[in-house]
């Protein structure tokens, strides 16, 4: 009698992730970053090895972006992980530059801590007002994740 049950690989998220491999990704974190580059290879952690990877960061109406070349993404701090359309790419960077300014890396990237920290003041002053009136909203600012 055959087995007629499809191969497990296919519906395991390794599985999904093969079709990746030596690829054009766009790889976006959790603090917001997004990495371009050729997904070379994951692991079981969902770490991804990009080649050629360039970081984009976009704050306000700003965005800068530096090559870092080979880099390994910890999976823990992966938000999310798509390939990118190599067809409408000019299409994509005609929409960035009429949306967005680029200016240096750096600059954006003083920018956006800013925010982060104007951000985080707030959330702390809120939960003290809410303290205040019984309530207790715990935020955690010291984890660089949260916003």
């Amino acid at each position: 009698m055959e087995d007629h049950s499809p191969p497990t690989q296919k519906y395991t998220t390794a599985g999904l992730l093969l079709e990746f491999v030596d690829k054009k990704v766009s790889l976006t974190q959790r603090d917001g970053a997004t990495l371009v580059g050729i997904l070379r290879s994951f692991d079981q952690f969902g770490s991804f090895v990009l080649q050629d990877a360039v970081e984009k960061i976009y704050c306000d109406n700003l965005y800068g972006e530096k090559h870092v070349g080979v880099l390994l993404v910890r999976g823990d701090i992966v938000a999310m992980l798509g390939e990118f359309d190599l067809d409408k790419e000019a299409e994509v960077e005609q929409v960035l530059q009429n949306t967005y300014k680029r200016v240096s890396y750096e600059e954006v990237y003083e920018r956006r801590e800013k925010a982060r920290e104007a951000l985080n003041n707030k959330r702390k002053e809120e939960a003290a007002n809410g303290f205040r009136i019984g309530l207790d909203a715990s935020v955690n600012t010291a984890n660089p994740y949260y916003f």
